[in-house]
């Protein structure tokens, strides 16, 4: 299991760097067959007197490498500005194969010679995909056939496959657990305590202590809101509420993870995923009214209707709308300032010009403070 603190920490570096729109993510070193999962994205590294050199791409039957553009604590790469090579794994414990550019394998060149030490591009095409196996002595990937791993060349910058013997520096594989979102807190969108927004996610996230995420859903004609513990994972595509004290970009840690949600079906904020017009909400969510998070009349925090009526609305990637069953409904928003999170109802009266009512259809004054309605419109008095 990886040190999800450790992640965060490093995550909390590049937030403080300003490095968040870069980074391209975070790779944790290979020491146990576990950390081999079939479909899971790796790439190569090996050190050699204090440099590590990470491999960039396939170069002429070697794989180049790089040796800036990130940083490494420990068994952690995490990337900034390089652009590596990643592959995905396949096959099994008896051997593995490592996928690249989608089409492309890595194999042995097994040509003898000055080029015994020589890797080769397999083409998905071929039948006879190379194989590599893990060694579980020395963390090394080595050619089940050729008995050769892939090492760093001698006095050089290029990876190649070399005999198990050799005291060349061995390239490790790299898991990638994770890469790194953002998530922007508009200043004008606050209760005046904290700055709020929704979230989701075709990958799942991790938590940050320094979010509060959370799932709703109405029970009763009122909102009931769960929050994740930090470090919690939370599921690819689930719509979210956050919270921050501060406005402006925070990151999260995107990772391979399957999380749970905390509501599970019954949350009713639902991920946009790439962007979603009225219409795709509408065949998503039929028979629902939507809500989203604004700022009512500039002044109320709350989930109020994105269109008349509360018809569906088109909504920007990576955010999150409120799906509520219309059935027996008659809800014009939701307001977030009050601590007991209270929905706001269309009243069943009749309004008379001049009078004042509460939420309740009770007549008050013109000056109760809270929100209020007078001639058929809301008015939210301090």
């Amino acid at each position: 299991m990886y040190d999800y603190g450790k992640i965060l920490a490093l995550l909390c570096l590049c937030v403080m760097g300003h490095l968040f729109a870069k980074a391209a993510g975070i790779y944790v070193k290979v020491t146990s067959a576990n950390d081999l999962v079939v479909g899971g994205t790796y790439i190569l590294a090996a050190q050699r007197s204090g440099t590590t050199y990470v491999a960039k791409e396939f170069d002429s039957n070697q794989l180049s490498t790089v040796t800036s553009g990130f940083t490494i604590e420990g068994n952690t790469i995490t990337i900034d500005t390089a652009t590596p090579l990643e592959f995905v794994l396949g096959g099994d414990a008896e051997g593995y194969t490592l996928n690249y550019h989608s089409t492309k394998y890595l194999g042995y060149a097994n040509k003898g010679g000055n080029n015994a030490a020589l890797l080769e591009e397999v083409d998905n095409s071929t039948d006879a995909k190379e194989k590599w196996t893990f060694n579980i002595n020395n963390y090394e990937l080595f050619n089940s056939i050729a008995d050769r791993g892939l090492r760093l060349k001698n006095n050089d910058v290029y990876i190649r496959a070399y005999p198990s013997a050799t005291e060349y520096p061995i390239a490790y594989l790299y898991k990638k657990v994770s890469s790194i979102a953002t998530i922007n807190f508009a200043s004008a969108c606050t209760d005046g305590e904290k700055y709020y927004g929704t979230y989701s996610n075709g990958s799942a996230f991790v938590v940050p202590d320094d979010l509060t995420v959370s799932e709703i859903k109405v029970i009763d004609g009122k909102l009931t809101v769960e929050s994740y513990a930090t470090g919690a994972v939370v599921p690819a595509n689930t719509g979210v509420m956050v919270s921050a004290n501060t406005a402006g970009e925070h990151c999260v840690v995107l990772t391979g993870a399957v999380g749970t949600s905390v509501y599970g079906d019954a949350n009713m904020l639902k991920s946009s995923g790439n962007g979603i017009t009225a219409v795709e909400m509408a065949d998503a969510h039929t028979g629902c009214i939507y809500y989203r998070l604004t700022m009512h009349n500039g002044t109320m925090l709350g989930y109020y209707w994105g269109a008349a009526d509360g018809a569906a609305f088109s909504l920007g990637a990576n955010k999150a709308y409120l799906a509520v069953p219309a059935v027996g409904a008659r809800l014009s928003g939701f307001d977030m300032t009050d601590s007991e999170v209270v929905a706001i109802k269309s009243p069943d009266i009749e309004s008379v010009d001049g009078d004042t009512f509460n939420l309740f259809g009770q007549r008050v004054g013109i000056a109760t403070r809270g929100i209020v309605i007078r001639n058929g419109r809301k008015y939210y008095n301090k």
